[in-house]
């Protein structure tokens, strides 16, 4: 073997340990982590000064997530209790989601898709400690969710906060 081609061996092994070790120090993009217990409680007051009709809706929904990597499977309760399935997929920071609705009250009016069968649902954001959910809304595209604009994590045998949206009066 020529002193040349040692010569180009010999940078050739160096580059290649130099390509390697930069492929290895690229930092690797972190995978947002929304496992956990998450709950939103919020009570709504809607009045009409015009003809006096007053609106109130309570709504609660706690999700009770799992990732391992990207992928996410939860379940989620409502105010009457267990509500249905929840799987996804993080996907630059946001995660999204298929739902399927445990069928309670012997049919639905809004074609809820039973379980074990998942629909498409929207996609949930972390910011800080919160996330929040946004639905498909027609020709509008992707709009939060207007009954509960976010969740909180919840820590082991924390209650829910009950925020109020509107001008509610305690009742």
């Amino acid at each position: 073997m020529t002193v040349l081609e040692k010569n180009f061996q010999a940078a050739w092994i160096i580059s290649l340990c130099f390509y390697s070790a930069l492929a290895v120090a690229q930092p690797r993009q972190k995978i947002t982590d929304f496992s956990g217990k998450w709950g939103g409680h919020f009570t709504f007051c809607y009045y009409n000064k015009k003809n006096k009709a007053k609106d109130i809706m309570h709504n609660k929904k706690i999700y009770i997530l799992e990732q391992k990597g990207n992928v996410v499977t939860g379940v989620w309760f409502d105010k009457f209790g267990f509500g249905g399935k929840l799987q996804g997929n993080v996907q630059k920071n946001k995660l999204i989601t298929k739902e399927c609705f445990e069928n309670r009250f012997g049919g639905t009016e809004d074609e809820e898709v039973t379980c074990p069968n998942y629909n498409f649902e929207g996609y949930f954001v972390k910011r800080e400690n919160k996330i929040i959910k946004y639905e498909y809304g027609g020709k509008a595209g992707y709009e939060k969710t207007w009954d509960i604009p976010f969740y909180i994590k919840l820590k082991k045998g924390q209650k829910i906060p009950i925020k109020r949206l509107g001008k509610c009066k305690p009742y």
